[in-house]
């Protein structure tokens, strides 16, 4: 579970960096930071982060435990079918509801489906 947790973290955080889609995701959502407001805003954004991608981590190894999923391909498909059923309308939501840009949408769901799949294939394979 913490290992899945870690993982998950570091995608989310390259995912959001500059290296992938951060700069496109703030201007999309219309964010402008200079760089001493990002060191100074960031820490207790990132600890709330670890805990919650604990929280997922630990619900996911109980669903795979209770599913009796055991290998790969089984953890990839858990994970597209939770992506499907709860990311992608939860997130269509805050496009529809919020405002929000559907570039904003494709960044979110993306970084959902592939944080879930690594953390579906880390916790089946030390299960």
């Amino acid at each position: 579970v913490l290992i899945a947790t870690v993982a998950s973290f570091i995608i989310g955080w390259l995912w959001y960096s500059q290296l992938l889609f951060g700069g496109l995701w703030m201007r999309l959502s219309g964010i402008k930071m200079n760089s001493s407001q990002k060191k100074s805003g960031m820490m207790r954004p990132m600890i709330i982060s670890i805990v919650l991608g604990l929280i997922a981590s630990f619900v996911l190894a109980n669903l795979i435990y209770w599913l009796n999923v055991s290998d790969s391909m089984s953890a990839l498909r858990l994970s597209l079918w939770l992506w499907l059923g709860f990311f992608v309308p939860i997130e269509a939501n805050r496009v529809l509801w919020e405002g929000k840009p559907w570039g904003v949408y494709f960044i979110g769901i993306g970084h959902h489906l592939v944080g879930l799949s690594v953390s579906a294939l880390i916790l089946t394979t030390w299960m």
